[in-house]
Order: C-alpha cells, then sequence, then structure tokens
C-alpha cells in the first residue's frame, strides 16, 4: 500500500507522464540490446499479422517523473493478438538504483 506521500508523487508523476505521452507517444519499439533476449515476431514464425495483432510484443512510454526525480510510473501495453495488456509501474529511487512500489496490470479479454 501506498503512502499519502507516494500517493502524491505518483500523481505528479503520472502528469509529466501524460504530458510526456502527448508530446512524444510511444516509443516505436522495444529492441533489446542483449544477445540472450530474441524477440521473434509474428512475420519471423512464417505467419501474417492481422490487424489486432502486433508485430512488435512491447510498447512503452516515455515515464513521468516527480519534480525532485525520486519517483516514475512507467506504462507498457502489450498489443498480443484478442488479448492485449497494459501494465503500469511506480517506481522509487532507493540507494542509487530504481525499486518497483507497485504495479497493476489489465489484460483485454
Amino acid at each position: 500500500k501506498l503512502s499519502a506521500t507516494e500517493r502524491r508523487a505518483v500523481g505528479q508523476a503520472t502528469t509529466q507522464l501524460t504530458a510526456r505521452k502527448k508530446e512524444q507517444g510511444i516509443f516505436a519499439h522495444y529492441h533489446p540490446q542483449h544477445p540472450k533476449i530474441k524477440i521473434i515476431r509474428i512475420k519471423e514464425r512464417g505467419g501474417h499479422a492481422k490487424p489486432y495483432q502486433a508485430n512488435y510484443p512491447l510498447h512503452a512510454s516515455a515515464p513521468g517523473f516527480t519534480n525532485d526525480g525520486q519517483y516514475a510510473v512507467l506504462t507498457l501495453f502489450f498489443p498480443e493478438f484478442f488479448h492485449s495488456s497494459d501494465a503500469a509501474y511506480v517506481l522509487t529511487r532507493r540507494r542509487g538504483h530504481w525499486e518497483v512500489l507497485c504495479r497493476g496490470f489489465v489484460t483485454y479479454a
């Protein structure tokens, strides 16, 4: 459960996230740099993407930050097939790295 301070921080970061999304949209596509991560796209599996299917399995928005830079809200969208999903993460900066305070997922059936 988030404290009152954390809830205010989430509100501030969400306001910035919304503004950045309107200005920048979502990142083009997720391209992992690590050689052990392989994304197999629909067309690489020999299939043809339907309008409701994604050729890229993950879309991310630029995160929103609090004014002090100690909290962030990040949203992800997984547009696979009929059952796409949204995820939201609330992060805090502690001891020099980001930690997840809470997360939420919505799957559309």
